[in-house]
């Protein structure tokens, strides 16, 4: 795990992908700036007007999540929960299983710094590419628009199932936020450049 780049003085971030959400070695760099980057990479700027959801389905800014006393900033982005896990050969209540088996150590991060000014955000993601598989619609996180009904109560069951797992403590993080359509890791899904995505711009890997 790498402690990544300045934000401002004295506050730091430390981004983790878990397992199946990493789509390259090593911990991306991240940094929050005026930059207007739209996509992310290893060094690459966080651009200060992406947002996010909350569990009420309200978009937030991620840079005014970050609290003043914070030296340290965590974000944790993980594959979710599913809708509905296949019965044969699974395990736990995530879609992603890797995630899953990294959540005791999450748990352990998440003790560890209670009381000392850390903060850890959980940035939760859904099956993008296999909503079917966990009882979604088929690809209803990358061909519907965010204003179509279709994905909105899809999001809506992504993060009620998500928020129940959190109540159970099966989820570390008292800090959740929601991306459904993955654009904290979009610079790496080159082929989202369609009309559902307008801001993104496709690249090769």
């Amino acid at each position: 795990m790498n402690i990544i780049t300045r934000i401002k003085p004295a506050l730091f971030v430390m981004v983790l992908l878990w397992g199946c959400l990493s789509f390259g070695l090593g911990q991306p760099k991240l940094i929050l700036s005026e930059a207007s980057a739209t996509s992310y990479n290893v060094g690459d700027t966080i651009d200060s007007e992406v947002w996010l959801f909350d569990s009420e389905m309200n978009k937030v800014h991620l840079k005014d999540q970050l609290k003043a006393e914070a030296k340290v900033v965590v974000l944790v982005i993980f594959g979710g929960a599913a809708a509905a896990v296949p019965e044969k050969e699974f395990r736990g209540e995530l879609w992603c299983r890797d995630s899953f088996d990294d959540f005791a150590i999450q748990r352990a991060i998440v003790n560890q710094f209670q009381g000392l000014p850390v903060q850890i955000i959980g940035i939760s993601i859904p099956p993008i590419f296999s909503a079917e598989r966990y009882g979604f619609s088929e690809n209803v996180f990358l061909a519907e628009k965010e204003d179509s009904e279709a994905f909105e109560s899809a999001v809506q069951i992504f993060i009620d199932k998500n928020e129940a797992l959190r109540e159970k403590t099966l989820i570390p993080f008292q800090q959740l936020l929601y991306d459904p359509k993955a654009r904290m890791l979009q610079k790496h899904l080159c082929f989202w450049n369609n009309n559902a995505f307008p801001l993104q711009v496709s690249q090769p890997l």
